[in-house]
């Protein structure tokens, strides 16, 4: 048998009953890479004039950049290259995009950019907008003629007119006054009436010949309106209505009739919700009658009157998002135009992303595919992460989502009636794989209700709020102790009720429960009145008793007796506003933690005795974030994420670090998280760009089929041992075989469970033959290569393919381009025709071959003795 077998591979290639299998592709191996969650802090919605036809609609995100749809909504990219400050405040598209594809969009401190590829690539404008925040963009409805457009800039209070599309700029303020300008809208007429409206410190103005003079506008608008302007708009029959409306941060929504002359508040149904932050207005105004709202504080209202009387527009709030709750403030409105026809309007919110309605607001969608942008503020690793895979994040706005699959998909897990919205600290149970327990805490929980500790024990399924006890619900950092399972310790680290200043007679710092949560008493002895941003205990906690505290002005306090008492520990730390504080896996021997400020890292070796600053590579940039690895007594890494800069690196204990972005780039990064194990997952999750992840090792998973199965395992394997990398399909195969080229006289080498044989070992070099006497799934865990090299002798040889992605068969093979001339796959999930073939000789529509997958194993007949160089 063994005979007819070896005969038949190596004479007709492998003629053989192959079972077909797949190997899913893992995310982040080797390179950081994205899975979510998606959604984001929308800012700025601008959409295309051409919208009925080209889908297109821009989102201008918060530290995310912009993102793009052609679909109407349906799927997301983003497309922020040039960008060099990612939160975008506002967007202009201009009238004309269909023929220039022009876009401006307006940052916070970087000044404006531009578009004229529809957002493909993005330029920083020269001086004078290369700089401050930018709070308005206007263009002129006859932009295609006349070139106009508007820009107000807030640092300078300065407000710009262009009348060449944006190649030279003049300031206009002066024309008003000494004033701050913010909003700015132009008249849908303006070709003819030059006219246009500033919202400024002064109050409102007007002016009829493009920004030449101006007049102001504010007679009937009260002080509380007045003091708090936020969004202007005209009707777009305004040539013949002479409609205006103003929206306000605290006294709703305003109409003038007459150009502006006077106004009159119109919040028939619109209150409570008096934050107007955006008003969209249907195209077909004169006949509907139709405009809504957007209020960043809820929601938002629609009128069908003109404004004579509102209705909220209903999110289905409990139930929208995965029968989680969602956060609906709306903080960016668009609405198309052809409004008239497809009834469909936009809203940006703060962390759900977009929504859509297509009924003209009676009913809503989350659009958001592809969109990953939201503002990270913690993560949560499993102790079981290498058997369940599962992360945790949170932010700051949408709550919290779990993803159980490595960071690959993330789903909402915020209770239906219960506020996750603001959770800025997360802390996993030590014993998670059995008691499945989570708690969070809520970084605005000391007032309207909301909640400041919430607690699951189901995996995030449900939640409760066990807070007996907790005098401060604004909750800013969590610790748990190593020892939960016996001890039920949790510490909550609390801000002052007016943080920063913290002048006020609120219980600021630490609670302490040992019940699982359910009740809490002050830990506070000894710590100034500051706000606690971070707690870490330590691994030792069930003899030492120790965990310390960063603050956020005052350094680093330690406590030796479960926090019943506290000492200032910040000997040598030169900069007191602590943002995380992590200590060493083995500080019971090493007596090491490490504290990120905002002028750098520091490490104390002697238990926070005292602090050494470590400047190398990292500078004194502010430190948000560290993960320490699992394994650092003897591998000494840990990571620290930054507001600049992304990820940095160290395998010496913190003397050396390195930039640690590939992939990444300079991502804000709010928090880390690391799996346990040598070879381990690292998670960053960024301000605005969701949560990263890089792998040194994910598992190789294939599923085998009864029968013979050609794979390769694409893995630096820990063991090699054919009985050690098969064990997970122990008993359901009874031979393999591998090929080597290198040995002429007996190149077919074999393996038989229980009897051994010459194949000795396994290598991802290796293309196998695996004869499985029932189905199975092959797992096999291993760190993923950079590159491998694979020595190829003249004549047939059966190697893996160990990359990271499909790549033609050109490009796979192109280090011995000329060297080869035949290249077999068996493919039995197309039992048809299972066998493809390549050549370089033929035309390419001849080769069945199109491409080399990972995790298959491949024939090539080389024609000289040479090396292939396969990148991960």
């Amino acid at each position: 048998m063994l005979d007819t077998i070896r005969k038949a591979l190596a004479v007709a290639v492998c003629l053989a009953l192959v079972a077909g299998w797949s190997a899913p592709a893992r995310a982040g191996d080797r390179i950081w890479t994205r899975g979510g969650p998606e959604g984001g802090a929308v800012d700025a919605l601008a959409i295309s004039p051409n919208f009925a036809v080209d889908g297109t609609l821009l989102a201008g995100t918060n530290g995310g950049g912009v993102f793009k749809t052609t679909d109407g909504g349906t799927s997301w990219a983003a497309v922020s290259n040039g960008l060099t400050n990612l939160t975008v405040y506002v967007l202009g598209i201009s009238p004309a995009f269909p023929s220039d594809n022009l876009i401006m969009a307006g940052t916070n401190y970087s000044g404006l950019f531009r578009s004229t590829d529809g957002g493909a690539s993005w330029a920083q404008m020269p001086s004078p907008l290369n700089t401050g925040e930018i709070r308005a963009i206007a263009f002129s409805p006859a932009f295609a003629a006349d070139r106009t457009l508007f820009v107000s800039r807030g640092n300078t209070d300065a407000l710009y007119r262009s009348t060449d599309g944006g190649a030279t700029w003049t300031d206009i303020r002066a024309n008003i006054g000494s004033v701050s300008v913010g909003a700015v809208a132009v008249s849908p007429a303006f070709a003819t009436d030059n006219t246009l409206v500033a919202l400024t410190s002064a109050g409102v103005y007007k002016s009829t010949n493009r920004g030449n003079t101006w007049m102001a506008i504010s007679t009937g608008l009260s002080s509380t309106a007045l003091s708090d302007m936020r969004t202007v708009a005209f009707s777009p029959a305004y040539a013949t209505d002479q409609t205006l409306f103003l929206g306000t941060g605290r006294a709703g929504i305003w109409r003038s009739t007459n150009g502006g002359a006077s106004w009159t508040a119109i919040n028939t149904g619109h209150t409570p919700q008096q934050d107007v932050g955006s008003i969209v207005i249907s195209p077909n105004f004169a006949s509907d009658r139709t405009l809504f709202t957007g209020c960043p504080s809820w929601q938002g209202f629609k009128s069908t009157n003109g404004g004579d009387s509102w209705t909220m527009y209903q999110f289905n709030i409990d139930y929208l998002d995965e029968g989680n709750r969602i956060n609906p403030d709306v903080w960016a409105m668009a609405i198309s135009p052809a409004f008239a026809t497809d009834r469909t309007v936009f809203a940006g919110t703060f962390g759900t992303g977009v929504l859509k309605s297509t009924d003209g607001g009676a009913t809503w969608s989350i659009v958001r595919r592809g969109m990953m942008a939201q503002r990270l503020t913690a993560l949560a690793v499993s102790p079981n992460f290498a058997a369940d895979r599962t992360v945790y994040s949170a932010a700051g706005g949408p709550g919290i989502f779990a993803s159980t699959d490595g960071g690959l998909t993330w789903h909402n897990r915020n209770a239906q009636t219960f506020s996750l919205l603001d959770t800025y600290a997360l802390a996993i149970s030590p014993n998670f794989a059995a008691d499945r327990t989570l708690f969070a805490g809520n970084h605005m929980g000391m007032g309207n209700g909301r909640n400041g500790i919430a607690r699951t024990t189901d995996g995030g399924l449900s939640w409760s709020n066990p807070e007996t006890g907790l005098e401060n619900k604004n909750v800013r950092a969590l610790g748990i102790s190593p020892n939960y399972a016996s001890d039920r310790t949790v510490f909550a680290g609390t801000l002052c009720k007016d943080f920063p200043t913290c002048t006020d007679s609120y219980v600021t710092g630490v609670f302490k429960s040992t019940d699982g949560g359910n009740t809490w008493a002050r830990a506070l002895t000894g710590l100034p009145k500051k706000g606690i941003y971070s707690l870490a205990v330590s691994p030792n906690y069930a003899a030492d008793q120790t965990l310390f505290a960063g603050m956020w002005e005052g350094g680093v306090y330690k406590s030796t007796n479960g926090g019943g008492s506290w000492a200032n520990a910040s000997s040598g730390l030169g900069n007191l506003r602590v943002w995380v504080v992590a200590l060493s896996p083995a500080f019971a021997t090493d007596q090491t933690l490490f504290a990120g400020t905002d002028g750098g890292l520091y490490r104390s070796t002697n238990g926070g005795g005292s602090w050494v600053q470590l400047t190398n590579t990292i500078g004194t940039r502010r430190i948000t974030s560290i993960a320490i690895s699992s394994e650092f007594a003897s591998d000494r890494t840990l990571y620290v994420g930054s507001n600049s800069g992304g990820v940095f690196r160290s395998t010496d204990g913190g003397a050396t670090w390195s930039a640690f972005t590939n992939g990444l780039g300079h991502t804000y990064v709010q928090a880390l998280g690391i799996s346990p194990g040598a070879n381990p997952t690292v998670f960053a999750g960024a301000v605005g760009g969701s949560v990263w992840q890089y792998s040194f090792s994910s598992p190789f998973s294939a599923e085998l089929r009864e029968g013979w199965n050609l794979i390769s395992v694409p893995r630096v394997l820990n063991g090699t041992s054919p009985n050690v990398v098969l064990a997970s399909i122990a008993g359901k195969y009874d031979l393999v075989y591998a090929w080597d080229a290198s040995d002429p006289a007996d190149p077919w080498k074999s393996y038989m469970p229980g009897l051994g044989g010459d194949l000795t070992y396994i290598s991802r070099n290796m293309g196998l033959w695996v004869h499985m006497t029932e189905a199975g799934t092959l797992t096999v865990d291993g760190e993923t290569p950079t590159t491998t090299s694979i020595p190829l002798y003249t004549g047939w040889n059966l190697i893996g393919y160990p990359a990271g992605a499909a790549r033609s068969v050109s490009d796979a093979l192109a280090s011995i381009a000329g060297k080869y001339t035949l290249v077999f796959e068996y493919d039995a999930s197309a039992p048809d025709a299972p066998w493809r073939s390549y050549s370089p000789q033929v035309p390419d529509f001849a080769n069945t071959l199109k491409t080399m997958r990972p995790g298959f194993g491949y024939w090539v007949k080389a024609t000289q003795d040479c090396t292939l160089t396969l990148p991960w």
